[in-house]
């Protein structure tokens, strides 16, 4: 980190409800000191994330609840959904047993906790 100096870190949320995902969070945590470094962190697994109903539906605006605030978004334009889509579709074994759920992850944007 010292020799690269990343302006931002993009990494799972603490509030992950995966474990792997929550100790990888909070190691970047540890490791990368806010202020000078963006930290952006994700959510996955969490009770009320993605939201109701599953499924693919383009345009769909995916809110973080579960997320702690403040959270920041990058909009994403449908070029990106349908690159979004077609990167979840790849994942042949997890379509198979968790398609709709993986597909409710497309949307028109990307949430993230800022901080």
């Amino acid at each position: 980190l010292e020799l690269t100096a990343p302006a931002q870190v993009v990494y799972p949320s603490t509030s992950d409800h995966n474990h792997d995902h929550r100790a990888v969070g909070r190691m970047v945590e540890e490791l990368v000191p806010s202020g000078a470094t963006r930290r952006l962190s994700y959510l996955v697994h969490h009770d009320l994330y993605p939201g109701l109903p599953w499924g693919l539906r383009y345009d769909r605006v995916l809110v973080p609840h579960g997320l702690p605030q403040p959270w920041a978004e990058i909009r994403l334009a449908r070029s990106r959904e349908l690159v979004k889509e077609s990167a979840i579709r790849v994942n042949a074994s997890q379509m198979a047993v968790l398609g709709e759920w993986l597909l409710s992850f497309v949307g028109s944007n990307e949430p993230f906790h800022e901080g």
